[in-house]
């Protein structure tokens, strides 16, 4: 079948969302039949999935953005070599994430000869952050690559209303996906004690210390009960370790950043899973991963959030940066196991509508719908029969 090219301007050795995105869509598309390349920075040769063609440009440096740390990669004396790549192997359609994120995708959207995709992730983090600020800046030097997109997606509606502040235009939210079945089973088998699950990067925008903060109101009612903090530092760690030790908070766990299999495992043993961030969430992929593990949700009510976790899935919102409203979340589920199975039976069965081999029949209709309409040769019959109705 036809091939595409995955960028991602992140370096793909180090743990996150576009990061994910981009290796799991991959192999969604690869399950179907597609020939997929993943094309990106990285830091360390051991990082690279091992299960798909991936081929590496750019050294990835460390750059402040949206209340986190962005890892770019940075080909300003590779976009010959980028050229070169591009112009030996023929794609059908090259899929850029985050394209106004420096260097590498302006580098590939500079010489595709393809049809180009786009896939927009980034909201705006709050008053702290300055995104806004560099899209502002940066709008008239980047729209040479914006306008050579064919295709617009976005991550969720709080993605697109942040992008479409500075290049208005046609978007398709399509949301990010999971591998629901590698969360879902086998079934659930949670702790002897009461255990509250957090993952993320340890880094203010999560939220974490107000979670610290809900935990001690918990410990108040629930002495044995646990919080297992999973994901690499951010910045946060030292804080975080000089606050425990301070209160004398024995039943937190530092976990670190740990294989995808033992994240599994978390979300399978825990009790309740917490996602305390304060805001510049576009979308709440690990919500979604907890859900479809059975786990009962306690989320901050912020845009990226409640379009994953309002209405039918069963979690529940708190405002966020209030420490008492999440603790008295916590207690209540912790308390109510009748409650908690519930939630966690709503939230898996909304979160198997994220399915990656749903979504990615949504972004082959977007493919498809930019190669008709840069009038291009018809696809065969075969691609369009996978990528279903």
């Amino acid at each position: 079948m036809g091939r595409v090219l995955v960028v991602v301007p992140y370096d793909i050795a180090h743990p996150g969302g576009v990061v994910s995105h981009g290796v799991n869509l991959a192999r969604a598309l690869r399950r179907l039949g597609w020939q997929p390349t993943l094309l990106a920075p990285a830091s360390r040769a051991d990082g690279i999935p091992p299960d798909l063609p991936v081929v590496t440009f750019g050294r990835p440096l460390p750059v402040p953005a949206s209340g986190s740390v962005a890892r770019i990669g940075f080909v300003v004396r590779g976009w010959l070599g980028v050229r070169r790549f591009l112009r030996s192997v023929p794609f059908e359609v090259i899929h850029v994430h985050e394209p106004l994120v420096p260097v590498l995708p302006f580098a590939v959207l500079e010489y595709s000869r393809s049809v180009n995709i786009a896939t927009f992730h980034a909201t705006c983090g709050g008053p702290a952050s300055t995104p806004s600020l560099g899209y502002r800046l940066a709008g008239f030097f980047v729209r040479r690559w914006y306008e050579r997109l064919d295709g617009r997606i976005c991550v969720s509606e709080t993605a697109r209303g942040f992008i479409s502040r500075f290049f208005p235009g046609d978007y398709r939210v399509i949301p990010n996906g999971i591998d629901f079945s590698r969360f879902a089973t086998p079934p659930r088998r949670p702790r002897a004690a009461p255990t509250i699950l957090f993952v993320g990067r340890l880094e203010r925008r999560k939220g974490l210390p107000v979670l610290l903060e809900a935990f001690r109101l918990v410990r108040q009612r629930f002495p044995d009960a646990r919080l297992e903090i999973v994901g690499p530092d951010g910045g946060l760690r030292r804080r975080v370790e000089d606050y425990i030790g301070r209160h004398r908070l024995d039943g937190v766990e530092l976990a670190g950043f740990l294989p995808e299999a033992e994240v599994v495992r978390r979300y399978r043993s825990a009790w309740v899973f917490c996602a305390p961030a304060i805001g510049g969430e576009s979308f709440g992929l690990v919500l979604l991963e907890a859900m479809a593990a059975g786990l009962p949700v306690v989320a901050s009510n912020i845009p990226g959030y409640r379009e994953v976790a309002g209405g039918p899935s069963g979690a529940v919102l708190v405002p966020p940066r209030d420490p008492a409203a999440l603790a008295r979340e916590l207690v209540d589920l912790i308390g109510d196991p009748d409650r908690r199975a519930e939630l966690g039976r709503r939230g898996q069965e909304w979160a198997a509508r994220f399915d990656w081999d749903r979504v990615v029949r949504q972004v082959l209709e977007v493919y498809r719908t930019a190669r008709r309409a840069a009038a291009q040769p018809a696809w065969p019959d075969r691609l369009l029969l996978a990528s279903g109705p």
